[in-house]
């Protein structure tokens, strides 16, 4: 069978669209699955191979690592939540590299741009997230904007 929302193929016993993450419907579809529509609120969509990180322990691992685990942490919240919003943006490695490139001027964009993804990923139209990091970002608090973005994830994260 293949997905509705990508039209990639997807096995036939899958509960969520490999590609996507899209859910299958029941009757052998997906894509407005669970008659809801793809950006729902009242059903928060699963991504089975999204991890659910520990804020806590990411802010430790990074503080004792001296910001190495933080380069992870960054380019994994960059490619989740493009997962979670279905958006083909830039990729977590490349995220890092422009961040680091521009001595962190990307960030504060990329910052930025979260505020919508988050936005589509809880299905909402607009509000003003995108503005939040953006300022946490330029006052130099963009780990407050990691943790808000990955709670986020974590509501998404099937494990």
């Amino acid at each position: 069978m293949f997905c509705n929302k990508c039209g990639k193929e997807i096995p036939n016993d899958a509960v969520f669209c490999p590609v996507c993450g899209n859910p299958v419907n029941l009757s052998g579809g997906s894509g407005q699955g669970y008659g809801q529509g793809p950006y729902s609120t009242e059903v928060t969509r699963k991504f089975p191979y999204i991890k659910r990180r520990s804020i806590a322990l990411c802010i430790f691992f990074s503080i004792i690592t001296f910001g190495i685990y933080g380069l992870y942490w960054y380019y994994s919240i960059a490619n989740d939540i493009n997962t979670v919003s279905i958006t083909e943006d830039t990729s977590g490695g490349m995220v890092v590299l422009f961040s680091i490139i521009t001595c962190g001027i990307y960030s504060i964009y990329w910052a930025y741009q979260c505020g919508a993804k988050v936005d589509r990923a809880r299905g909402l139209e607009e509000s003003n997230n995108n503005i939040i990091y953006l300022l946490l970002a330029l006052f130099g608090f963009s780990i407050i904007a990691w943790c808000l973005i990955q709670n986020e994830i974590n509501q998404h994260a099937s494990y």
